[in-house]
Parts: structure tokens; C-alpha cells; sequence
């Protein structure tokens, strides 16, 4: 059965497409607005962060879904109170994923409990290859609390997942969605 999950309230919610075996899933407070949501591990693990709320709330935390506990707990490094955290996650495999957001991309590590900054400036978007290999970003300088980056001195960069190694693909003035072709064209 294909599942969805959603933050909403500081909580996420996780249930079958049809609606059906809803779980709730605490951790955060009530006042984090959850913005990224990613499964793992062959849908046993979700991990989310928040984009806003409180310093304690700036942190990947991961649930394993079969028992409901919280497997991890990773401080997102440079964040504070307010509009700071998480804009995207994507589980690189069992146990990494990458973090989007407004302190750069990070790399999650679950089973060292540590992250590492891949990338700094803003990241927003980000695609990953099929083979979990290759990464592209957009970054910008800064965003204003609207999430405009006119003017912003945006530019693509590619990241080895493997090697950590971040390259400049393109600047453009005002980019930050990306997407890779699944395909390989």
C-alpha cells in the first residue's frame, strides 16, 4: 500500500492513500511549521524538519515506522529561533540524507548522529540522480521571507555524494528548482 505523510501541527501524519491506519508521529512543538518530509529505507524510516519555529525544532529527526520510535535526532548546524531550518530532505540510502535549506545542504549521517555542510548560502530546491550518486541544487545568496530570490545571485552547483565535492554548474539571477532526468538523457 502506497503512504503519504504531512506536517501539520508540529506533528506528521502518515497513512495509506486511501486514507486508511493514520499514525501520528510527535516530537516537534506546535509551533515548528514542518516544511520537509522524506521516506527511507524502503518505506520504514520518514524523517522531517521545520523550516520555522524554535531552535530545539531545527533538527532532522527520523521515525522508524514499524514501532513508532524516534531513531534520530540531528541538530541542523547554525540554526536558531524563527525562519531558518529545512526546506527539503531526500534519503540518500538507509542512512544518509540531505538536507535543503536556509543554513546550506547538509549531509545527515543517522548512524554517527552528525551532519556535515555540503554547501552553504540558501539551498531551496534539489534533485538526486536514480543511482543516489550525484546531487544538483539551487543556491542563493538570500531570500526574503516571501521565499523571492530576484536579485538574489542564484547559481546551480552538482554535489558527489560520494566524494562530497560541489561543483558550479550555472548562475542565473533568480533560479532554484532543479529536477534530473530519471531517464538519463
Amino acid at each position: 500500500t502506497n503512504r503519504f505523510a504531512v506536517g501539520a501541527g508540529g506533528r506528521v501524519l502518515v497513512a495509506n492513500l486511501d486514507g486508511t491506519d493514520l499514525r501520528t508521529l510527535e516530537g516537534f512543538s506546535s509551533g515548528a511549521v514542518i516544511t520537509a518530509i522524506a521516506f527511507g529505507a524502503g518505506g520504514r524510516l520518514v524523517a522531517a524538519g521545520a523550516l520555522t519555529g524554535p531552535r530545539d525544532d531545527k533538527v532532522l529527526r527520523v521515525w522508524d515506522l514499524e514501532s513508532g520510535n524516534v531513531q534520530a535526532v540531528i541538530p541542523l548546524a547554525g540554526a536558531g529561533d524563527g525562519f531558518d531550518g529545512i526546506l527539503s530532505l531526500q534519503f540518500i540510502d538507509a542512512d544518509r540524507l540531505v538536507g535543503a535549506g536556509y543554513k546550506g545542504l547538509q549531509l545527515f549521517d543517522l548512524r554517527k548522529g552528525s551532519n556535515t555542510l555540503l554547501s552553504g548560502k540558501i539551498h531551496r530546491g534539489m534533485a538526486m540522480s536514480p543511482d543516489h550518486k550525484t546531487l544538483v541544487s539551487g543556491r542563493c545568496e538570500h531570500l526574503d521571507r516571501t521565499g523571492s530570490s530576484e536579485k538574489a545571485g542564484c547559481e546551480f552547483v552538482k554535489v558527489d555524494l560520494e566524494t562530497s565535492a560541489v561543483t558550479v554548474l550555472k548562475t542565473f539571477g533568480n533560479g532554484t528548482a532543479a529536477a534530473i532526468d530519471p531517464t538519463g538523457h
